[in-house]
């Protein structure tokens, strides 16, 4: 069901792994600005092979296409032009663009769906030439929800000061709401997971999951590119250069990167994670029968063991405190609990944080959560609460179902 919101942008209502999601159109032009999706292999509803060489310089005007200037191998033939993107390709005549002279030199209609019952109607210009559709949803890296969520998370990059408002907002919350809070995101995670594996299976999900986690959000999208073009044997084998690796993507977001976070850098970690610890994804696996032996309960005592498991068995010490602690909330421990089926909540509201912004610690010692000497640390949990609570628009719509489901 589409939607138009109070500042005019377009939603559509799809289905998410708990019921219907909210989607702005915006999250859509995103995934085709970033190309965070499958880039190989691509080809229009009319059969024709794509090869995208630009994506278009996004146009954030009210008029016109929605990336201007766009390069494109059309079945060996290089064209250039603009790029519409769009819910489903029969927005196009719904909105009169088939009409409108300012998308003549539209080249490619990108879609999230198809049309209802699976088709795909033909788009035309106001000459009357037919304007191909992409299909974006085969070609995605995850779910829909997950790339709701990122977007979510993305947001809160900016977040540079505690208002008033939002302590004010954090402070009413009751024991029982924050939990309530973690256990949601928790639940999230668990979902995440599960389509992963689904898809991809335990190595690949592993393989591309970690990877992603390195790229920080910046750099996501192409080391999910790199996860699928450079798989699990080649880094096996030893084969997998990182400088070639680097050199493969073009479009790496390196302003205002550290060193020690630049995804060459990282890439160079990860194959000598490969090197010293060629059986880590088995190792990970390991991991569940040590927390199938602790008390259940994970209080903070009961976490080290399995947090020294984690960096040195599984990791080789090659990675900071801050980078292993997200790596394990983010990928670790949610693709362990849904593999083996296990609850996993307890210890992952209890893992120390990791990379998180400075202002969610100033927070958490105004609010009482841990003191301002730092000697009782902030939580995995507590953080999920913060963003949970700054992303109210994670929450699914129960209540309606959509065409897609």
């Amino acid at each position: 069901m589409m939607l138009t919101m109070p500042g005019g942008e377009i939603c559509e209502q799809v289905p998410g792994l708990d019921g219907a999601v909210k989607l702005e159109e915006l999250v859509v032009q995103k995934i085709w600005a970033e190309q965070n999706f499958l880039t190989d292999s691509l080809q229009t509803s009319c059969s024709k092979k794509i090869y995208i060489d630009y994506p278009g310089r996004w146009n954030h005007t009210k008029e016109g296409p929605d990336f201007i200037n766009a390069r494109l191998v059309v079945d060996g033939q290089i064209r250039t032009g603009d790029v519409e993107v769009q819910f489903h390709p029969n927005e196009w005549n719904r909105e009169g663009h088939q009409k409108d002279q300012n998308f003549e030199n539209v080249i490619l209609q990108v879609c999230l769906f198809t049309d209802p019952k699976g088709k795909v109607a033909q788009s035309r210009l106001v000459t009357g030439g037919a304007v191909p559709a992409l299909i974006l949803l085969p070609h995605l890296f995850y779910g829909i929800e997950e790339y709701a969520e990122m977007d979510a998370v993305a947001q809160l990059a900016g977040v540079d000061r505690a208002g008033q408002l939002i302590l004010d907002e954090l402070a009413a919350l009751s024991k029982e709401e924050v939990d309530k809070q973690i256990k949601k995101r928790w639940m999230q995670k668990r979902a995440f997971a599960h389509a992963r594996l689904k898809s991809q299976g335990w190595e690949q999900a592993c393989h591309q999951w970690f990877l992603e986690v390195l790229g920080y959000r910046r750099n996501r999208a192409p080391m999910a590119r790199v996860a699928h073009r450079f798989p699990v044997p080649l880094w096996q084998r030893g084969q997998a250069d990182p400088q070639s690796i680097f050199a493969s993507e073009n479009d790496w977001n390196l302003k205002g990167c550290r060193p020690a976070n630049h995804p060459g850098q990282r890439l160079a970690q990860y194959k000598k994670l490969w090197e010293q610890c060629p059986e880590w994804i088995n190792r990970l696996a390991l991991m569940q029968e040590l927390i199938d032996r602790s008390a259940g309960t994970f209080s903070r005592k009961e976490v080290f063991p399995i947090l020294r498991a984690w960096r040195k068995d599984v990791l080789g010490d090659l990675f900071s405190s801050s980078k292993s602690h997200t790596l394990f909330v983010d990928f670790g421990l949610p693709m362990l609990a849904e593999f083996f089926g296990f609850d996993g909540l307890a210890l992952w509201r209890q893992w120390p944080a990791g990379d998180c912004p400075d202002i969610f610690r100033e927070w958490a010692a105004k609010l009482g959560w841990v003191d301002s000497s730092g000697k009782r640390p902030l939580t995995n949990g507590q953080v999920q609460c913060f963003i949970e609570t700054l992303c109210p628009k994670n929450t699914p719509q129960q209540s309606k179902k959509t065409e897609h489901e």
